[in-house]
């Protein structure tokens, strides 16, 4: 978890005299309501990828930008880890194992409709063809790879309603 302080100052060190003055203002504002408080948590993002070096670059820059991610090598590993762990975002390449990424897609919108999903292709030619039938599946929005980690943050932002984590 993120918290809106991350600095470590004198006035932090038990016993110190800042430190008493400054437990005498939390406690008052506790009091009143207004004590700090950490961010709440960070968004979780699920990546279903058969491809572990992008599994692996996806999580690199997601981690970096502040999201926690889990990952998935297949569509069944997938969709257990949805159902036991929860996500707000899914990031599904369409050419997984069993079973493939559309059929993840259709399966997650039936039983979370209003889940924020990615479709992700590299399928060549075909691609406008499988990201267009993604997004009829239910995906909200669809990448095709390779993509840049810029392209990458701005659609999970996009979709999780922020400009980032």
């Amino acid at each position: 978890m993120r918290t809106t302080r991350s600095s470590i100052t004198a006035s932090s060190i038990p016993g110190s005299r800042t430190s008493k003055s400054r437990s005498r203002r939390s406690r008052s504002r506790a009091a009143r309501g207004t004590c700090w408080t950490p961010s709440p948590a960070v968004a979780r993002i699920l990546v279903i990828d058969d491809d572990a070096l992008l599994r692996g670059a996806i999580r690199v820059v997601l981690e970096s930008a502040g999201y926690e991610v889990i990952e998935a090598g297949d569509g069944g590993a997938g969709l257990r880890l949805y159902r036991e762990q929860g996500a707000e975002l899914l990031l599904v390449d369409l050419f997984i194992p069993e079973p493939d990424g559309l059929e993840v897609i259709r399966t997650v919108r039936a039983e979370v409709p209003g889940a924020k999903i990615i479709a992700m292709s590299g399928g060549g030619s075909l691609k406008l063809d499988l990201l267009a039938a993604a997004e009829a599946f239910g995906a909200s929005l669809a990448l095709w790879k390779p993509f840049v980690p810029s392209v990458l943050l701005a659609a999970v932002g996009g979709l999780l309603g922020e400009g980032g984590p």
